[in-house]
């Protein structure tokens, strides 16, 4: 496996792993700060502070469960 691949399959595994985790913190530090997420059913974009509001207001009992594999 190629040096790219290797770090793209990690960096892939710590965020699912985190999401799974709830762990807010270490999924926004995986983020550029100008990335933009596209929502289904919106012409808007948000960026990392609205994505981090929303991740913070669902955390604790609120949270969704997230799985997956790549």
């Amino acid at each position: 496996m190629e040096s790219d691949e290797r770090e793209i399959r990690r960096l892939v595994a710590t965020w699912m792993e985190a999401t799974r985790a709830g762990d807010v913190e270490t999924v926004l530090s995986l983020m550029a700060d100008d990335v933009v997420f596209l929502l289904p059913n919106q012409q808007s974009m948000i960026g990392k502070s609205a994505f981090a509001e929303a991740a913070r207001a669902m955390a604790g009992e609120k949270a969704p469960r997230f799985d997956g594999k790549s």
